[in-house]
């Protein structure tokens, strides 16, 4: 039986949960939680591991992921990413580590967990999504994070806590960009 992506994420999140690693998923898998979903072949997972544990990941993933010693050693020396793929699927998933800012932080900490083929995921808000997608484009512009937060601006209207969204864009220098969405 051929896995789809979502059973390739929740993979991925047993395992970490197992290794007592927290995750949370974000970008543009997550805005297909929170909005019209958009085809997407990969998955960002943000994960909080020190880098005294940074083995543990080889170890969760060489069996049937392509991972190797030396993008995890990357990651943890300062690049902040890791990319593992599936080995049946070819799904790739990037696994992002917790930065150590107040956005990220908030962020990671107010994540949400909703079910999924029976199984606990954490999500980003679709709040700090919105921000961080905006983030994003200031960044290195991007129709598709435009696109995406107006389709999670239209999909969360009626609950969006605005006063939250508008507080952190001031102090990530994105607020005109989110006034001008609102």
């Amino acid at each position: 039986m051929s896995k789809s992506i979502l059973d390739v994420v929740i993979l991925v999140a047993q395992r970490l949960d197992a290794a007592s690693i927290p995750s949370m998923i974000t970008g543009s898998f997550a805005a297909n939680m929170y909005a019209e979903p958009r085809l997407t072949n990969d998955v960002d997972i943000v994960i909080s591991l020190p880098a005294l544990r940074s083995r543990t990941l080889l170890g969760l993933f060489q069996d049937d992921f392509y991972i190797t010693e030396d993008a995890v050693a990357d990651a943890f020396a300062g690049l902040g990413i890791l990319n593992i793929l599936h080995n049946e699927t070819v799904f790739k998933c990037d696994i992002i580590l917790l930065k150590n800012d107040d956005f990220s932080r908030s962020a990671f900490e107010r994540r949400q967990f909703h079910m999924l083929q029976g199984y606990r995921l954490a999500f980003i808000s679709v709040e700090d999504l919105i921000l961080q997608k905006l983030l994003w484009n200031s960044q290195m512009p991007s129709e598709q994070q435009v696109l995406d937060v107006r389709k999670l601006l239209r999909a969360s209207k009626q609950t969006l806590d605005t006063t939250y969204c508008l507080m952190w864009a001031a102090r990530l220098g994105i607020e005109k960009e989110l006034r001008q969405l609102l």
